[in-house]
């Protein structure tokens, strides 16, 4: 797998994700009107839209714009580890990819 290619998994719940909306709004849009069925198609992005402003840049973002320190707290942030040895290994893999 290169670096520029997206995990299987991830691949994978995008896909299963988008065939559940499209059959929820075919089931749905036979017991409501439109304007109702707009508002429930409009609620779930606007929701994304709000949490990603809680998200910090990613950790290659910093590594290019060579910001070492706030790579390694978003990475900490992202990951969730407590573990500092498992993101500075983490890190030290991504360093080597970006140059």
């Amino acid at each position: 797998m290169t670096s520029n290619m997206m995990p299987i998994n991830i691949i994978c719940f995008c896909y299963c994700s988008c065939e559940y909306f499209v059959l929820q709004r075919y089931v749905l849009g036979a017991f409501v009107n439109w304007e109702i069925l707009a508002l429930t198609c409009g609620f779930l992005p606007l929701v994304f839209l709000v949490l990603m402003i809680f998200m910090p840049e990613s950790p290659r973002y910093f590594l290019i714009k060579n910001n070492v320190t706030e790579a390694k707290e978003a990475l900490r942030w992202l990951r969730g580890a407590d573990n500092v040895e498992v993101v500075e290994e983490e890190l030290q893999m991504a360093s080597g990819q970006t140059e």
